[in-house]
């Protein structure tokens, strides 16, 4: 993977909002020039595909310690379904790099389909581990350590593609916000607050609760002998060089391929369901592609009509997002 590709990867995680100094300034528009932040941010990246493969394979392959993978343990589950688990917040996340002149630099992992953080500490290393990390509802960064999470992210609320569009964009522009308001990207001193920020079974619990309810919903959509078959030949072709539109789409979801099949093959291959919503009379589904953490893809399906695939969105999480058509 080349520099562009590497950094792209991240999915907007080197965005700075408000960048307010010189050497933050330094790293948004020359982040090449930086050997240090290269090395975490490839880290990152490596970690998260990883993670979107087989999460239980961190430790072996020395990205993590065990101590670091303890808070994403699940007790009394087998060790594939958990990874199977795992895989939706993996593939759904985005990764953003703070304190990188410190001995401990931080990398946090966001999900916005889940609304959950997976913070981690990192050793500054040749090779970069994880060797610490907390799991905290997307609230706590933003509401502090007494953050109450919602019973759900806020994007299921409205069932409604422009809606979950919204949402979304909201969800992953306030977590890059928090997260650079907390862990500057240029900090020389220890991530203090990662310290005070309370995590546990609690945490765990809602992460799981969130997770199972997306699986559940995966395997029912997947059982679909309408709407699936459609979804399953629009992955195919974005798959491709050259994406054409596959059978089944509406004219206005027609519309909006062309918009996807223009992204860069990196970033709309591999794509896979991290969350989907049974809605009145049919589906609400978000696909993610493991490297990249940048874009969902959102797809609205009626399997009683002709056209199963009604509207189909393009989510840019890293800045304007494009609308349904």
């Amino acid at each position: 993977m080349n520099r562009r590709d590497l950094l792209a990867g991240l999915g907007g995680g080197l965005l700075f909002p408000g960048a307010a100094s010189a050497q933050q300034r330094r790293y948004q528009f020359d982040p090449n020039g930086d050997r240090t932040l290269l090395r975490l941010s490839g880290a990152a990246t490596a970690l998260k595909t990883q993670a979107a493969i087989s999460p239980q394979s961190l430790v072996a392959k020395r990205m993590t310690t065990a101590r670091a993978m303890a808070p994403l343990a699940m007790a009394g589950m087998p060790p594939r379904a958990a990874d199977a688990l795992l895989r939706l917040f993996f593939a759904s996340s985005q990764a953003f790099v703070g304190h990188v002149e410190s001995q401990t630099p931080i990398i946090g992992y966001y999900s916005p389909t889940l609304d959950f953080w997976w913070l981690t500490l990192w050793s500054k290393d040749a090779a970069p581990v994880a060797t610490a990390s907390k799991l905290l509802p997307g609230r706590a960064l933003i509401a502090g350590p007494s953050g109450v999470a919602p019973d759900s992210p806020r994007w299921q609320s409205g069932l409604r593609l422009q809606t979950a569009i919204e949402a979304l964009r909201q969800a992953a522009n306030g977590a890059r916000t928090a997260f650079y308001s907390e862990f500057a990207v240029d900090a020389a001193l220890p991530p203090t607050l990662f310290q005070r920020l309370a995590s546990g079974a609690a945490e765990q619990l809602i992460l799981h609760r969130r997770l199972a309810v997306y699986a559940k919903a995966i395997v029912a959509f997947a059982g679909d002998a309408r709407a699936y078959p459609v979804y399953d030949r629009l992955l195919k072709a974005l798959n491709t060089a050259a994406p054409a539109a596959p059978a089944g789409l509406t004219a206005e979801a027609r519309q909006t391929f062309t918009v996807v099949a223009g992204v860069p093959q990196l970033l709309r291959t591999r794509l896979s369901p991290v969350a989907a919503l049974p809605i009145q009379d049919g589906w609400l589904v978000a696909s993610a592609n493991p490297v990249s953490g940048r874009y969902l893809l959102l797809t609205a399906f009626r399997p009683g009509l002709a056209e199963p695939l009604q509207r189909l969105a393009l989510v840019d999480l890293a800045g304007p997002g494009r609308k349904a058509a």
